[in-house]
């Protein structure tokens, strides 16, 4: 047997295995009063092996939550960086070199295609190991791509993280060749560049190089324990960063429930208690009026792109294509105008990025033009799950707040929160009603009117009680300052505007609900709330569970 086929069936044999578990967790025995409290945990052993017997996962033989969790993280494969195949991290300057001699399309299209493969993949099958390895075969035998073929059938270790291939399409904008003649890019000149960004991206400076070593790994293990509150305060800090960003960047979108959400937030009649005077009737009807294209139509343009991405691995849309489709010219104009940049303003904006800081977890611009215009008929999808965004969910708030006058840009804002809000206990009622562990669900007006004392007190949005606790629930909309969503910010300058109004942050708006558990008698828990809708950076996705206002 040779060695493509030896390896074709090793990953057969993985991925057979790993429907099989996958096929067992679904199957897993429950807990307490049934199938209602839902499967265990992923990293919580099954009943029969006995906790702390020795048998938890990823080895660990303690029997304490943390440390099944981190037995169970550490099991997990882990992205491959250019140390393990011997390889020295290219520098942006050797990368720079690399590109300056390729076709701009040609690369740009190949990681466009396999990031949004990979996209559709997370959402759906779970299968990205089998987009990884497609896209490594088509580097042949005897490069880069084959060894990291090999490493991750063996280790279970992945290619391809969202960061760093946003990088990656970041610096091919930058530098490669517009030149149709330019030559494409080698598939193991691509990778090894891809290996060399992660490892730019994952660098400590506790370890001199990508891959620390067993010496390195021990002494930050006798490191940590002996660190008092206050250092260890101080060491986390730029690691808590890092992770926000990180955690905001990788934010997935389920196309199905962004269109769910979207649906029952923009076609919803406005809150009976909200100005909106010259609004129209309905959020929907007040994007019409503000960016004059009628929402679905917008939306409709993102199930064509959407579509043909998910079943093709298109990324390359012409005008012509998407009239013929059914899209309005008036949507695709739109894209065109405020969605799309022609190369020479992305870079532009791509050289903006640069002035503020390190660009690893910046996607604001990536984001608000996910597409890069080839030309006034032809334009370039980056991400799919970016189009998803732009098109179909929480990005389209900013496209109509930034096309409205300032004085129904204000009423907009106040009324989509408001709108959010009963958003979000719509759907507080239907988990209230479909569990059977819940007793009562209290809102906001119930609560006031309840209350006798003096004026009319400020109070959560929701309770609900279940037996022994209850949970106290506010739809409050959070602005995330852009720096601190990609990891620009200090700590110092992060903390204190967390919670501040900061009308002047730019494209987008966080919104999402502010949730914490009490256990308290009933009648007595207050909590003081300001509702707020405050613009923020498109590069603080909402999560899909809460569409953004």
């Amino acid at each position: 047997m040779g060695k493509g086929a030896r390896i074709r069936r090793e990953r057969a044999e993985k991925s057979e295995q790993k429907s099989q578990q996958k096929s067992a967790g679904n199957a897993a025995p429950t807990t307490g009063n049934g199938a209602k409290n839902g499967s265990l945990p992923p990293w919580m052993p099954p009943p029969w092996t006995g906790i702390g017997a020795g048998f938890g996962v990823g080895g660990s033989n303690g029997g304490d939550p943390i440390s099944q969790v981190m037995g169970f993280l550490g099991a997990q494969g882990q992205l491959m960086v250019a140390g393990h195949f011997g390889h020295t991290p290219l520098s942006e300057e050797q990368r720079r070199d690399l590109l300056t001699k390729v076709n701009l399309y040609d690369a740009l299209e190949t990681v466009a295609r396999l990031q949004s493969h990979w996209d559709v993949a997370y959402t759906t099958t779970q299968d990205v190991d089998a987009v990884e390895g497609e896209f490594l075969t088509g580097g042949g035998s005897g490069g880069v791509c084959e060894q990291a073929l090999n490493r991750m059938t063996i280790y279970n270790e992945h290619l391809v993280s969202p960061q760093a291939t946003a990088q990656l399409q970041r610096e091919i904008i930058e530098y490669a060749s517009p030149d149709e003649t330019a030559p494409p890019i080698d598939r193991n000149t691509l990778v090894h560049i891809l290996l060399s960004i992660t490892s730019e991206q994952n660098s400590d400076d506790e370890f001199t190089g990508d891959v620390p070593t067993d010496a390195e790994k021990a002494k930050l293990w006798r490191k940590l324990p002996k660190m008092g509150l206050e250092e260890t305060h101080e060491y986390a800090k730029p690691h808590i960063q890092k992770e926000i960003a990180s955690s905001l960047f990788n934010q997935p979108l389920k196309y199905e429930i962004v269109l769910s959400n979207t649906y029952d937030l923009w076609f919803t009649p406005w809150a009976p208690r909200s100005n909106t005077n010259g609004l129209g009737a309905t959020p929907a009807e007040a994007f019409t009026i503000a960016t004059g294209v009628e929402l679905l139509d917008v939306m409709r343009l993102g199930a064509r792109i959407v579509k043909r991405s998910t079943e093709t691995h298109q990324v390359r849309f012409t005008r012509q294509e998407m009239l013929a489709d059914g899209a309005t010219e008036a949507a695709i104009d739109l894209l065109f105008a405020n969605m799309a940049r022609p190369l020479d303003q992305y870079r532009i904006e791509l050289e903006g990025d640069r002035d503020k800081g390190a660009i690893g977890n910046q996607r604001s611009t990536l984001t608000r033009f996910p597409f890069l215009a080839v030309d006034g008929s032809t334009f370039v999808m980056l991400r799919h799950q970016w189009a998803i965004e732009r098109l179909c969910g929480s990005q389209l708030f900013f496209e109509a707040w930034a096309s409205l006058g300032s004085s129904p840009r204000n009423r907009f804002k106040t009324a989509m929160c408001d709108s959010f809000e009963i958003f979000v206990g719509e759907i507080l009622h239907r988990i209230f009603n479909k569990s059977p562990h819940l007793t009562t669900i209290v809102d906001e007006r119930e609560m006031q009117d309840a209350w006798t004392k003096k004026e009319t007190p400020s109070v959560c949005d929701w309770m609900i009680f279940g037996k022994g606790h209850c949970i106290v629930i506010d739809a409050t909309n959070r602005a995330v300052k852009e720096d601190a969503a990609q990891g620009l910010a200090t700590w110092m300058t992060t903390a204190p505007k967390s919670r501040r109004f900061s009308p002047t942050a730019s494209w987008g708006c966080c919104c999402r609900p502010s949730t914490s558990s009490r256990n308290t008698a009933a009648g007595t828990t207050r909590k003081s709330t300001r509702r707020r809708c405050t613009p923020r950076s498109s590069s603080c996705p909402t999560p899909a569970s809460s569409t953004g206002c």
